[in-house]
């Protein structure tokens, strides 16, 4: 074809749909020219043109090999048995490969149909492509293929690893059951650390409740699962690994489950820092203990007045954690009464007792609800405070269940110089 050869006489192929001289074309010496044939191949779509276009995906012009990849997309389905054919040929297989992944639905759907008949390596190939497509009409057929290695005692590795990871890159839920199915023997059985990184990584993608399954596994005994899921949920930096793991905060499996649940609220940071504060307030006492440590640990400065107010909290457990918390964070007391909660959860008694006035409130609330120590020592330190405010409490708690505290308390209003020492009534 003649060097004088221009756009126009393409426009004139074309528009007689000429495909053999376009055809003719895409051999030209100018780039344009062949750039342009390319182009006017794929808008008529003739399955004719399908082989010479994929040929001249070797074209040493990038933008006429990006034409020509433009063009085989537009042909879509037709060209798709030719295509997969052409990955054979190194120098092709780039630009054919995603021109299938571009066609898409069309050429997972003849991977499958092919499938059976391919040799191992070029089954692995396939399993691959599917997973890069993204299609998930190719779901079940991937399924099929785990259940074919989850019934038989012997499996093909790699078409495992293949498999499993074309289900993660799709992401169906469909694939959940299979997965966890298939997570309990490679992974719960055996001693693969790299098995069991992908199919944590998998999880997270197929099953809406992922994070959930993976918190739970924190309770296993094997510290590499541990490392794993820890790994994993580090990873999801996010509302969906964050819930779970605060929930586990109150799971029944006892502390050192709950210690791990926290440690990894811990690494996963800031995202974390406003459903622990949130989990404050809760109802249950081992998740507001284990809120108030994580908060401690990640050392966000949100968290400084939640856990000021949670000094406050029934639960001297709490009020402990909170106090160590703010330590951890870098807390430091301005005075006032949050001085005086902190001391006392800290159960620094002579402190408390050296503030005076200001801390015969918080005093009297640790008399009236505190633990048995508490209301003891609480009894003590407003004794020698001598606030007379404390009057009408200390009489109360004259009939404290404890006779401990009732002797103390007796010995405190004794020793106190109020007129109020002969309505003492009789603790014995």
């Amino acid at each position: 074809m003649g060097s004088k050869f221009n756009k126009l006489d393409i426009e004139k192929l074309r528009a007689k749909k000429d495909i053999k001289g376009l055809i003719k074309a895409l051999k030209h010496e100018d780039s344009n020219i062949r750039m342009f044939a390319a182009i006017s191949l794929g808008d008529i779509g003739e399955e004719k043109a399908i082989a010479p276009l994929i040929q001249s995906l070797k074209d040493e012009e990038e933008r006429v090999r990006n034409e020509v990849f433009n063009s085989l997309v537009k042909i879509g389905d037709p060209a798709v048995d030719t295509l997969i054919m052409a990955l054979k040929d190194e120098k092709l297989e780039e630009g054919v490969k995603f021109a299938l992944i571009k066609i898409g639905e069309h050429s997972s759907r003849n991977l499958m149909f092919k499938y059976n008949n391919q040799n191992r390596d070029t089954k692995i190939y396939y399993i691959n492509l599917m997973g890069e497509i993204g299609d998930k009409n190719s779901i079940e057929h991937l399924i099929h293929i785990l259940k074919d290695i989850k019934s038989y005692e012997k499996y093909d590795r790699k078409i495992l690893i293949s498999t499993i990871k074309a289900l993660g890159k799709i992401g169906d839920e469909r694939a959940t059951d299979i997965i966890h199915d298939l997570y309990f023997r490679f992974c719960r059985s055996q001693s693969d650390r790299y098995l069991t990184e992908l199919f944590m990584d998998v999880i997270i993608n197929v099953d809406r409740n992922g994070s959930d399954f993976l918190v739970q596994e924190l309770s296993s005994n094997d510290c590499k699962v541990r490392e794993e899921v820890a790994d994993a949920l580090i990873k999801m930096e996010n509302q969906m690994a964050v819930d779970p793991l605060i929930r586990a905060l109150t799971d029944n499996k006892g502390d050192i489950f709950r210690k791990r649940a926290s440690e990894i609220l811990y690494r996963i940071g800031k995202p974390a820092v406003i459903p622990l504060i949130q989990a404050l307030r809760d109802e249950d006492r081992y998740l507001r203990c284990g809120a108030a440590d994580s908060l401690g640990k990640i050392g966000d400065e949100r968290a400084v007045n939640p856990l000021i107010n949670a000094l406050k909290d029934k639960d001297s457990y709490i009020r402990l954690e909170a106090a160590k918390a703010l330590d951890k964070i870098g807390w430091k007391s301005k005075g006032g009464q949050e001085n005086v909660y902190y001391l006392i959860a800290k159960t620094k008694w002579i402190e408390v007792s050296k503030i005076g006035n200001l801390a015969v409130f918080p005093l009297i609330q640790t008399l009236k609800y505190g633990e048995l120590d508490l209301r003891f020592n609480a009894a003590e330190a407003l004794g020698e405070i001598g606030d007379e405010r404390a009057l009408e409490p200390l009489k109360q708690s004259l009939k404290d269940e404890n006779e401990d505290v009732r002797k103390k308390v007796s010995e405190v209003m004794v020793n106190m110089d109020w007129n109020s020492k002969t309505d003492i009534i009789s603790i014995n």
